[in-house]
């Protein structure tokens, strides 16, 4: 009894080991895989992140025939506002697609800013959606 006792302790003690130094090697991997986000101007940041299309919102009414384009970020998707961006939809769509037309992620300068979405000098559809937005200063080649 005593011995079955102890080889399960030592058979547990290997397999919690393994499992345990698995998990760290994953870890390190993921890490070394990720693209750090890197400073280049005073509020400006260059990122490599996908770009998504979700439905766009319109006086509570979901619009499925125009999608209005988002920074995927970890946690977060940041809505792009051309209006004051240096880049146009255009230009981006040009570079997010690859030559199957799948979606990839895409090297920008972006900055990070707070205030109205949907209010442009251009255009006056005041929508008053408010909070943390994204423009998009260049794409990076």
């Amino acid at each position: 009894m005593m011995r079955t006792t102890r080889a399960y302790n030592i058979y547990f003690t290997m397999n919690m080991a393994l499992f345990l130094m698995s998990c760290v090697n994953t870890r390190n991997t993921v890490i070394k895989n990720k693209t750090e986000d890197m400073s280049s101007g005073s509020r400006t940041v260059i990122i490599s992140a996908p770009i998504v299309y979700k439905s766009a919102i319109r006086k509570h009414v979901t619009d499925d025939q125009f999608k209005e384009m988002y920074v995927r970020r970890s946690i977060q998707d940041y809505y792009i506002k051309f209006c004051e961006s240096a880049v146009s939809r255009k230009q981006l769509e040009h570079h997010i697609r690859d030559k199957d037309g799948l979606i990839k992620a895409v090297r920008i300068e972006i900055e990070y800013r707070d205030g109205d979405w949907d209010i442009c000098e251009k255009e006056d559809r005041s929508q008053g959606r408010v909070g943390t937005y994204v423009v998009v200063h260049r794409i990076m080649e």
